[in-house]
């Protein structure tokens, strides 16, 4: 007896430069669907893949803000993620509630996606409305202990309003409070919405209009101290994390702080000529902007126990104005068929980041104190300056009353001081 199995749907990348299907294309795609997405009960972009499928995620050290950091073919992503063909260069923590699929493509993509390393990139291909109604709400199995509310996705026809028998509009929603296990302090706090509306679908003239919005308040997590190789003082935990419990944080609950907001605004013109002519034009406007303070733990000195708390703050705004155009179009010579893919794109990428505040305390490993004011601070505009100890903190002894941020706070912050963290 013979078995066949019949393929109803096959995944395809969504820009129009690929003119084959995926098997057919010279190079190494993964493209992650939506229903595998929910299955994986993704609230993160690292965590949309099949363990397998899904690019190396770089877990945040002190030298660099927190965010999606990928890693494909030992290259790093960081800057070669793009929404809808349009690079994203903004250090985000995204998730996927508005993602309708990921598409991993590794080794070099310049060809296509103009720009990228030579480990690969990833693309983000956003939901949009469909003729079809329906309606849907993510449930995955721990989701109702970490979202306020779980993501809602509504798609309607404005048949009813007027506005023709081929007009859509698609609305996603996101709230999301979370915690992390076993870590008290940290949380994770956003809220999203992604409104999109379409005219002209089924037709060969379609246009699309779109708008995105991700808010983010969160405390970052930098973990406990990795005692390395070279250490002395706790040569028995060598290449091990620091002998603390798993809720040690080493950080300061009032001061550290991840703030995220994102805006994108997009218009989308097709046109479609016969069955194998298109032309596809879109515009891309973005905003993004991080203003985060983390203290990350590093050991002192390979012969002693104490940490440094080290003072880490990054301020960044990225502008992106997009502009593509892509034209395909298939014709025959001598029996050979050819399909020619030519475009142009011109983009205008602004970014403007400073880091404020870098500095260090010394705190013994065992009693970080996370409840400890560092100095008054202004959500907009943190003080400049350096910070310093009076007195060294020995092991075994509770911190002195002798610690105090210098600087001069600048001249639009007058409601911020410096104090002492007694």
């Amino acid at each position: 007896m013979r078995e066949s199995i019949v393929v109803a749907d096959r995944p395809a990348p969504a820009s129009p430069r690929y003119s084959e299907p995926l098997r057919d294309i010279p190079q190494t795609i993964t493209v992650i669907p939506a229903s595998v997405i929910q299955q994986q009960g993704a609230v993160s972009l690292d965590r949309c893949a099949p363990q397998r499928a899904r690019p190396y995620h770089r877990r945040r050290r002190g030298s660099t803000p927190a965010g999606d950091n990928l890693t494909i073919r030992g290259n790093s992503a960081r800057n070669d993620i793009f929404v809808d063909g349009v690079r994203d260069l903004s250090p985000q923590s995204r998730d996927p509630f508005n993602v309708e699929q990921v598409e991993v493509t590794k080794g070099p993509t310049s060809a296509v996606s103009g720009r990228g390393s030579a480990g690969g990139t990833v693309n983000l291909t956003s939901k949009g409305p469909s003729l079809e109604p329906h309606s849907g709400v993510g449930l995955w199995p721990w989701e109702m202990r970490t979202r306020a509310a779980p993501p809602l996705d509504i798609n309607s026809s404005l048949r009813r309003l007027g506005l023709g028998e081929h007009t859509a509009v698609r609305l996603n929603l996101l709230k999301h409070d979370a915690g992390v296990a076993g870590r008290d302090v940290v949380k994770n706090d956003r809220w999203g919405i992604a409104p999109t509306l379409a005219f002209g679908l089924g037709t060969t003239t379609r246009f699309t209009l779109g708008y995105y919005k991700l808010k983010q308040d969160n405390i970052s997590d930098y973990g406990i101290p990795w005692i390395p190789a070279t250490n002395n003082a706790l040569a028995q935990y060598r290449d091990q994390p620091a002998p603390v419990p798993r809720n040690t944080f080493y950080g300061f609950r009032d001061r550290d702080r991840e703030v995220l907001n994102q805006d994108t605004g997009t218009a989308k013109f097709e046109r479609d000529f016969g069955d194998v002519n298109a032309v596809t034009h879109s515009i891309a406007l973005r905003q993004a902007g991080r203003n985060s303070m983390a203290t990350p733990p590093r050991l002192a000195g390979n012969d002693t126990t104490t940490i440094n708390r080290e003072l880490r703050s990054w301020v960044a705004k990225d502008r992106i104005w997009d502009n593509q155009t892509d034209l395909r179009t298939q014709f025959q010579t001598f029996g050979i068929r050819h399909t020619l893919v030519t475009g142009a794109a011109f983009t205008h990428e602004q970014n403007t980041a400073h880091q404020p505040h870098r500095s260090e305390f010394a705190h013994h490993a065992a009693q970080p104190q996370p409840r400890r004011h560092l100095h008054r601070r202004h959500r907009h505009q943190p003080v400049r300056g350096r910070s310093h100890r009076q007195h060294p903190v020995p092991y075994g002894r509770s911190i002195p009353p002798s610690w105090a941020t210098t600087g001069r706070p600048p001249a639009d912050c007058a409601g911020s001081d410096s104090r002492s963290m007694a």
